[in-house]
């Protein structure tokens, strides 16, 4: 198989021109190119912040379509970007000399059929994928708000049984090799701490943030924006952390509220509700502290508090196993679309010849 490095095969128009789009014509924003370039089916016009490219004669647009989508070609483009400063912008030379693969025409309409049907193919399992996670959380949210079903009457507000914390109103700086750590929105999912996401800072820093409270083993994080009413229970597992900002620090009075309790509460489809319409009316989305104050915990004794704690802690575990397991599976997916596009645009395997298998 034949693989030349030509490097122009295309016509770029002129900035003054690149509004003009016909059928075939290939469309890219060199500011946001990171999902490669797409292919017009159409013809019109388009911002001239956007550059258009023409293929030769010599060229299939489907083909040209999967190698300007491949990572090789999107990796080549970013190290061309990486070099410019702000307010620059790459150059068509530039953006022309990038070499590229030029099979034969009949070679290329091939790939570009086999690439059309294997990549369509594995986007259905990926949507798939998608619809079963989303299937995953709302099993979760159900069976947590099936716990409260014969829990009592509503109780007493939040802070009556709760100190609540607030967090400092601005960033804290990130230090890489501080050994300390801070959980701000991002770091608060599905009930839990997420380690991967806490941003490191110093000991400095960890102080003055904890200086209102430190967070301890049992204690609830819950975010204010960013988004609104996710909670996390820390655990033993936790490294120490501070408190970032939009979240607040939750410490139960452990004579009438167990922790697990309430991150079952505040995790339950009616408080979600209660949360959704308390932070409605702005723009971004926002829980005053006035408001966290007021919600209402259920009443319920002690011990089945404990109860229906452990049995919201087994759902969470339940539904965050099988999240792991397709995260995994989605993840397979995508870097074999990427290799698969990479291998097909370059040679490494006939088309006509490549079995059907796709990972899962």
């Amino acid at each position: 198989m034949t693989r030349t490095g030509t490097k122009v095969v295309l016509n770029l128009s002129a900035p003054d021109n690149m509004k003009r789009v016909q059928p075939g014509d290939l469309i890219a924003h060199l500011r946001s190119f990171q999902g490669g370039l797409e292919k017009s089916d159409l013809a019109g016009k388009v911002s001239t912040a956007y550059t258009v490219i023409e293929p030769l004669a010599t060229v299939d647009p489907n083909f040209f379509r999967w190698v300007l989508k491949s990572p090789p070609y999107i990796q080549a483009l970013s190290s061309s970007l990486e070099q410019l400063r702000d307010g620059q912008s790459v150059k068509f030379g530039d953006f022309a000399a990038i070499p590229l693969p030029l099979p034969p025409i009949d070679e290329q309409r091939r790939i570009a059929d086999f690439l059309d049907d294997r990549v369509a193919r594995i986007e259905q399992i990926i949507a798939a994928r998608g619809i079963q996670l989303d299937l995953i959380n709302e099993v979760a949210v159900s069976g947590t708000s099936d716990l409260l079903g014969a829990v009592g009457p509503e109780g007493p507000p939040l802070s009556a049984v709760c100190r609540i914390v607030d967090t400092e109103h601005k960033t804290a700086p990130i230090v890489a090799g501080g050994g300390y750590w801070i959980a701000g929105t991002g770091a608060i999912r599905d009930g839990r701490l997420v380690h991967d996401r806490l941003r490191e800072t110093d000991s400095d820093s960890f102080t003055e943030w904890t200086s209102r409270g430190v967070p301890e083993c049992g204690d609830v994080l819950l975010t204010r924006e960013a988004p609104v009413g996710e909670v996390a229970l820390l655990s033993e597992h936790d490294p120490p952390v501070a408190i970032g900002q939009r979240v607040v620090l939750l410490k139960p009075n452990a004579k009438t509220l167990d922790s697990g309790f309430l991150r079952l509460v505040l995790m339950a489809g009616e408080m979600r509700r209660i949360i959704s319409m308390a932070s409605a009316g702005s723009l971004h989305p926002h829980l005053n502290m006035a408001d966290i104050s007021r919600l209402r915990i259920p009443s319920s004794p002690l011990e089945d508090q404990l109860s229906l704690g452990r049995a919201h802690q087994r759902i969470l575990m339940h539904a965050q196993s099988s999240r792991s397991t397709l995260e995994r599976s989605l993840d397979r997916l995508i870097e074999y679309k990427q290799s698969l596009i990479t291998a097909a645009v370059t040679g490494e395997f006939d088309v006509t010849t490549t079995g059907s298998g796709i990972p899962g």
